[in-house]
């Protein structure tokens, strides 16, 4: 059977661009963004097992999604990848939702959560209110995301705290916590870092030129003239601008207050806060 290994992460934390900087790597060559999950895979059942959950209990569904992950085909040597938002707690079987033995492990990436609640505003299509008022826990409009391939509905991210740290102090599977302004600041020793987690074979050159691939202006443009199959819509693009600290400028000051109200101890932790 073949070892998962989760990319983790909230939504809009760069789980994507560590998707694209794995396939650039592998390939050598510029990542196809329309083709990140061939063979590979979000967190969802395999279509190969022709089964549908929809007349599963929660129990059977979870316990079959975990059966295709582990039988899945891998491409060659090492993990075979999938990325979630899921948070990290038991599932209907007691057992956690994404957790897939033996030899399974995790890397998470947490992002700061006023650069969060900007960004999935936008791609949501939801004010940066909302997007708060999500991420600190409390139900609103769009709380729940759809998650139609499970027999009950939707998922709950949580909240941004509880999320990080669900996936920070599980025990179950080794991690790689890493930030988003980690790879954002030096992306060439983030990106080796976490080759070498997944146990490929690379080196700092080959890198450099994934990262290169991957820069921001470079997957923008992809977007635009190939498209991007993970766009909430035609009307606003995924790879919007990539800073760490655009939040600055587009959310408010007491949006601003709430989010570090909300999650300023972990945020001190990480070092967003001082």
């Amino acid at each position: 059977m073949a070892a998962t290994a989760w990319l983790a992460s909230f939504p809009k934390s760069g789980n994507t661009w560590i998707r694209a900087l794995l396939s650039a790597l592998e390939s050598d060559a510029d990542p196809d963004l329309n083709s990140l999950d061939a063979g590979r895979g979000h967190d969802k059942i395999d279509r190969w097992l022709g089964i549908s959950l929809s007349n599963l209990d929660d129990c059977e569904a979870i316990q079959i999604e975990r059966r295709s992950w582990a039988s899945a085909d891998t491409l060659g040597p090492g993990y075979h990848r999938r990325k979630t938002h899921y948070p990290w707690g038991p599932a209907a079987d007691g057992f956690p939702t994404r957790w897939q033995p033996p030899g399974a492990r995790a890397i998470y990436i947490a992002r700061d959560p006023r650069a969060v609640a900007v960004s999935w505003a936008h791609h949501n299509g939801f004010s940066h209110e909302v997007a708060v008022e999500s991420m600190g826990g409390r139900s609103g409009p769009n709380w729940r995301e759809p998650h139609p391939h499970l027999p009950h509905g939707n998922r709950d991210s949580g909240s941004w705290t509880d999320h990080v740290r669900g996936w920070q102090q599980q025990t179950e599977l080794p991690l790689l916590f890493l930030t988003y302004e980690q790879l954002s600041s030096a992306p060439v020793g983030a990106l080796a870092a976490i080759a070498s987690w997944l146990d490929m074979t690379t080196d700092e050159a080959a890198c450099a030129r994934a990262v290169e691939r991957c820069s921001f202006t470079r997957l923008a443009a992809r977007e635009l003239t190939d498209g991007f199959v993970e766009q909430a819509s035609v009307n606003r693009v995924f790879f919007r601008r990539g800073r760490t600290d655009g939040w600055r400028e587009e959310l408010s000051p007491h949006l601003i207050d709430l989010v570090e109200q909300d999650h300023g101890l972990l945020m001190k932790e990480l070092g967003y806060l001082d």
